[in-house]
């Protein structure tokens, strides 16, 4: 059984937006075919770490306790939908495909991932961790 933890959990807010056009022989862009989406998106990401990893000895000569915790990991990465703003382009030539939405939202995850960890989310997570682990013993 898993038994995750998350120790901390960053937001973020995004805007991506990515135009798409048909193209002829993969190459040649086909002029009046471009369809345009832009998505504005907050979310949040959660890291921790897997507890069933963790390994705890006990000293009894010295009344310590040793806890080596497992890799700290990404537990969740997801956009809040009720934040979503969406602006588009449609075009007859080349309509809009669910697939676009899908990528977008993926890449706004990704950004969203790398700007929570240029803050430092891995190292509040490693320190919360420790206050955690504090009060429960």
């Amino acid at each position: 059984m898993l038994f995750h933890i998350s120790s901390y959990s960053g937001e973020y807010t995004v805007t991506y937006g990515k135009d798409t056009a048909r193209y002829w022989f993969d190459n040649i862009k086909i002029l009046g075919t471009t369809n345009s989406i832009e998505i504005k998106a907050s979310g949040v990401v959660k890291v921790g770490y897997d507890m069933s990893k963790m390994v705890i000895n006990v000293d009894n000569d010295s009344s310590k306790i040793y806890i080596k915790l497992p890799e700290i990991q990404l537990n969740d990465n997801y956009v809040i939908w009720d934040t979503v703003t969406c602006s588009e382009s449609n075009n007859i030539l080349n309509p809009i495909e669910f697939s676009q939405y899908e990528e977008i939202v993926d890449e706004i995850e990704r950004m969203g991932l790398e700007d929570v960890e240029s803050k430092g989310i891995y190292d509040k997570a490693s320190e919360n961790i420790k206050n955690i682990i504090f009060i429960i013993l």
